[in-house]
């Protein structure tokens, strides 16, 4: 497994953390998540599809976009 060094900013490091804990998951697979997550998005996003968040009545909330 290749391991990386990132620089985060303050803001960054301390919501990861917070998720890490919440989640009970290591920063890495946080940070393995947010990749995979990013990936089907950007996928998606390529083949012309809109990924959205939508309520429980099925109206959208947000889209998510990629850069």
């Amino acid at each position: 497994m290749a391991k990386y060094t990132i620089d985060l900013g303050t803001e960054f490091e301390q919501q990861l953390n917070q998720v890490a804990k919440d989640k009970s998951l290591s920063k890495a697979e946080i940070i393995r998540r947010a990749v995979a997550t990013y990936v089907v998005i950007s996928r998606e996003a390529g083949q012309g599809n809109k990924v959205t968040i939508t309520d429980k009545q099925d109206r959208i909330l947000k889209e998510l976009v990629t850069v």
